[in-house]
């Protein structure tokens, strides 16, 4: 089972839609230690992004939220992949 904690939030304004933000979410692997981040922005290309209500619980939460069973982005092994399906962990 893939887990990692949130270490840092950092909110940005999005380069690619004006008026609306974009969070870098940089995690540290549980179970090796290992840096990781994702990036997940509230709109793309001017519609809501289909994966930011998923991630609103982690950037309510913050710092210390655990989530489990996330993929890493294919090729990139460094990156949890923003559409992942995660669940909370406690």
């Amino acid at each position: 089972m893939t887990q990692a904690e949130v270490l840092k939030i950092e909110k940005s304004l999005s380069k690619i839609d004006k008026g609306s933000f974009c969070y870098t979410i940089l995690f540290k692997d549980l179970s090796t230690g290992k840096s990781l981040k994702t990036y997940v922005s509230e709109k793309y290309k001017g519609q809501p992004s289909r994966n930011y209500p998923y991630w609103l619980p982690v950037l309510k939460k913050g710092i210390g939220t655990i989530i489990r069973n996330f993929i890493y982005l294919r090729g990139k092994p460094d990156y949890i992949d923003a559409d992942s399906r995660f669940s909370l962990g406690l």
